[in-house]
Order: structure tokens, then C-alpha cells, then sequence
């Protein structure tokens, strides 16, 4: 049954209001996904076409792979099993956005009813470090490449990042090729080199 009658949207009104205060951005979907209910922050992030945006009345992030991601742990998430994903290199200068989907316990119980879930949004500012990566953009890097030279600078490994981007490892090698060739590096601390001589 799709939760749509008006004691199911205010209990989903009531928990998403719950996070008002917090530097979160909470989501109540059904489930088909759909939004019936969302916090402040929410609303600021979706007004500002800032990561996420609603379409026909369905979460989408601005990267159409970042929104099929968000669909498929929708999807696959139970209570004892919430699902998590973080994306960067989409929004503003700086930022990096980690999100968080866990189904909603109870069957109309005082946490809510059944078939809902919870998707929360916390975005992070980098360190002033990560901000001096969008200045490079003179130096030709590509979006992809800015993201994985975000993680790099962060100390990521490779397979880290390739988990983190959803993407082959062989990709991730590829796109750092291609950052350290434009950047006249070889590796992660000659990056960080060039890195602290822009921040000079």
C-alpha cells in the first residue's frame, strides 16, 4: 500500500521537522520514492538547485549516476541495513556531500508508518586546501578530474576513491594520469606541493 493519507504525511511532516536546527538536509520519501515531506535545509538546498533538486516529485541530485545510486539504496534498504553514499565535486567550490537513507521504522507506530524512509544530506566544506583545486580549472582539469584530485588531496587510496565515485579502479588511474600530466606532478605529494605554493 503507498502512504499518501494524511495522517502518514504529517508523522513524515513531524520527522523531518525534526531535524530543523541541524546542519542536515532530511528527505521523508515513500516508497517509490517520492517526497512527501522535507526539513528546512531541504527546502534551502532544493530552492538553490544546490546538489538535489525535485523532479515530478522525486529526489534527483544534479549528476543523473548520483541519483541512480540514490534510487537503488532506496530501493535495497531495510532497517538493519541503512544505506550510505557520498558525492563531491558537484556543488559549490569546496564541498562534498555525504548522504545517508535508512527505511523508517514502524507500522504506524510513534516513529512513523511502514514504507517510508529517511534520506539525509550533509554537506562539508573542505579545508581552505581543497578550495585552491577549483582554482586549477585554469590548468584544464575536467569536473571528474577535479573530484578525484579532491580525494587525493584528502590522502585517498585508489580503490577508495573508485568505491567512493562508483567507477573502475582503472578509471581512477586513468583520470590521476591525466591530473598529474596536466599539472606537471608525478605523485600525491608533488600534488600537494602545487597545492601549497597556489595557497603562497
Amino acid at each position: 500500500m503507498i502512504v499518501s493519507n494524511k495522517l502518514h504525511r504529517e508523522s513524515a511532516a513531524n520527522i523531518a521537522a525534526a531535524f530543523n536546527g541541524m546542519p542536515l538536509a532530511a528527505f521523508v520519501a515513500n516508497e517509490l520514492g517520492d517526497v512527501i515531506a522535507c526539513n528546512d535545509a531541504a527546502k534551502m538546498l532544493i530552492r538553490r538547485r544546490q546538489w538535489v533538486r525535485l523532479e515530478n516529485g522525486r529526489l534527483e541530485f544534479l549528476n543523473p549516476a548520483d541519483t541512480r545510486r540514490l534510487h537503488v539504496k532506496l530501493s535495497d534498504v531495510h532497517p538493519a541495513n541503512p544505506g550510505k553514499m557520498q558525492i563531491s565535486g558537484t556543488g559549490r567550490g569546496g564541498e562534498m556531500a555525504e548522504i545517508a537513507v535508512s527505511r523508517i521504522r514502524g507500522g504506524d507506530s510513534a516513529f512513523g508508518p511502514s514504507g517510508l524512509s529517511l534520506i539525509i544530506i550533509k554537506v562539508q566544506r573542505y579545508a581552505a586546501d581543497h578550495e585552491i583545486l577549483y582554482g586549477l580549472r585554469g590548468e584544464s582539469l575536467t569536473r571528474a578530474e577535479l573530484a578525484v584530485a579532491e580525494h587525493l588531496v584528502l590522502g585517498r587510496r585508489t580503490l577508495e576513491i573508485a568505491n567512493i565515485r562508483q567507477v573502475s579502479v582503472e578509471t581512477i588511474r586513468s583520470q590521476m594520469k591525466s591530473i598529474y600530466a596536466k599539472l606537471n606532478v608525478r605523485n600525491q605529494i608533488e600534488l600537494m606541493k602545487v597545492l601549497q605554493a597556489a595557497a603562497a
